[in-house]
């Protein structure tokens, strides 16, 4: 049985929905073939600049991410990596009629008033897999995101709607769903993206059409989420039956709200407090402290970590630049249609 995302089935129905300009973007957002951004785990928030790539799951390797049944849940969820790619992995709860809440924080990942990602992903479900349309939940920080079918989603707030939200079918967003073919053809493989954005504190879900566009599907209001769970941006899922196996892939975080230029508040400067105490007289001391290092000794390395996050993505090391410039012109997100 071939699960592998990018390949036969999968291929022609992206060929189908992607404009020549956004080929190469998402060549790197949704086929992937790079590995992450070669940062550590505590600067990978701090250095880069908005719209930089910070993290690409590896469901094989799992670094830096520790996934766990959490304590509000009935059963164990089930995740494997595909042999054919470690960046999809085949989900399927374990107890059938039973909550499942499944996963972790990711380090370096900060969730806090001064932090905002945008998540891009890959839901995959096949007649192959499960006659029926498979259910799945991803959560941002194990309470909030949203759980949905091939057709439509609703927020999540645990395991509950998200205050009033409801169920938000895809047919009634006004455009075409790339991928969307359960109906006819008993497969569905969908792009998604969350935007998270920890000053307002809210969440946005998308999901691309044909035009590769993000189509904005349903997002909190102010106030419904008044804080987030966990200190990192994270990922979670929530399924119900085990007789609906669904594959996840192509998991990657960038910095900042890009596809809607959402705002986030800078975090604050922080200086040196000032002395409660009298300095002591350091006049007759002499000066011999080192210098600190000129701009031309320290840029090369901080422009590497800055410019060139996607190393080994072959022949677009300034991918972020471009995903930047594209994204505006070809990708601006949709609103559904009143």
């Amino acid at each position: 049985m071939n699960h592998k995302l990018s390949s036969g089935r999968f291929s022609t129905a992206l060929r189908r929905c992607l404009s020549a300009l956004t080929v190469a973007a998402v060549a790197c957002t949704s086929l992937l073939s790079f590995p992450s951004v070669p940062v550590s785990a505590a600067t990978r928030y701090g250095i880069p600049a908005a719209g930089t790539l910070l993290y690409t799951m590896n469901f094989k390797e799992k670094k830096g991410w520790n996934p766990a049944k959490s304590d509000r849940a009935e059963g164990t969820l089930s995740l494997t990596a595909t042999a054919e790619d470690p960046l999809i992995a085949e989900i399927h709860a374990t107890v059938n009629s039973k909550s499942h809440n499944w996963g972790g924080e990711i380090e370096g990942l900060p969730l806090n008033d001064y932090t905002g990602y945008t998540v891009f992903f890959t839901i995959k479900r096949s007649k192959s897999l499960s006659e029926k349309d498979p259910n799945l939940g991803v959560y941002i920080d194990g309470y909030y995101g949203f759980y949905g079918y091939s057709t439509n989603l609703r927020l999540l707030n645990d395991m509950n709607n998200l205050g009033s939200h409801g169920n938000v079918n895809f047919s009634d967003l006004g455009v075409d769903i790339a991928g969307n073919t359960w109906e006819s053809d008993g497969v569905s493989i969908e792009n998604y993206a969350i935007e998270v954005n920890g000053s307002k504190k809210t969440i946005k879900v998308f999901i691309m059409d044909t035009d590769a566009k993000y189509v904005l599907v349903d997002s909190s209001a102010a106030g419904e989420i008044s804080s987030f769970h966990t200190e990192n941006l994270g990922l979670w899922f929530h399924q119900y039956n085990t007789d609906m196996p669904v594959l996840f892939g192509n998991f990657t975080v960038w910095k900042g709200c890009i596809l809607t230029n959402d705002r986030i508040t800078p975090a604050p400067v922080t200086t040196a407090a000032e002395s409660t105490t009298d300095s002591p007289d350091t006049s007759a001391v002499p000066d011999d402290t080192v210098p600190a290092p000129s701009d031309s000794e320290t840029g090369s390395a901080q422009t590497e970590a800055v410019t060139d996050p996607v190393k080994g993505c072959a022949g677009l090391s300034a991918f972020p630049a471009v995903f930047m410039a594209i994204i505006p012109a070809a990708a601006i997100l949709r609103r559904k249609k009143h």
